[in-house]
């Protein structure tokens, strides 16, 4: 049975959701999560010392085998995912279902409470995957026109909201959308 490809607004949130949970994949050497995935998943097809191509990979992958991927996630505890088409929970609960009337429905109560500044914040982060903290604020302050300080509502976005997650070191954090 051949596997069909996917296209389209599903494969770009794949994309997402493996860039997300699997950053260790496009690493060009051999490591834990890459390993365990190669073998667990894919029955040791993947080559481990070369970069793997996460478009292609998303192109290709099936349902069944992203849900056993994100089992193998060192991430899977920390962040969680909410697309059009997949759903994970912290903790590795992956659901082939879209939670996207959830995410709708956030927004809207963002806009409500914040307005035009959780317009702005919101924005900012739709035009990117992941960007760092500082340059999120910059777009921001750009579009609602004065200059914000968003890391209150990027931090309700994340803990209220579970619409945004921070990743990165202290000095260099980004942030990253749902």
């Amino acid at each position: 049975m051949a596997i069909e490809p996917v296209y389209g607004d599903k494969l770009r949130e794949r994309v997402i959701f493996l860039k997300r949970f699997f950053p260790h994949l496009e690493w060009g050497w051999p490591n834990e999560a890459k390993s365990r995935v190669s073998e667990q998943v894919f029955g040791g097809k993947l080559l481990l010392n070369q970069p793997i191509n996460i478009e292609e990979l998303a192109k290709t992958v099936t349902d069944g085998q992203l849900e056993l991927m994100i089992q193998l996630s060192p991430l899977k505890d920390y962040y969680s995912f909410r697309g059009k088409y997949y759903t994970v929970r912290r903790g590795g609960i992956f659901d082939c279902v879209g939670s996207w009337e959830e995410v709708k429905a956030g927004v809207r109560q963002i806009l409500k409470v914040h307005g035009k500044k959780g317009y702005a914040l919101l924005k900012a982060l739709a035009e990117v995957t992941e960007a760092h903290f500082e340059a999120i604020a910059i777009r921001a302050s750009e579009i609602c026109g004065e200059r914000l300080y968003p890391s209150h509502l990027i931090a309700e976005l994340r803990d209220k909201w579970d619409l945004a997650w921070e990743a990165g070191s202290r000095r260099y954090p980004k942030v990253g959308h749902a």
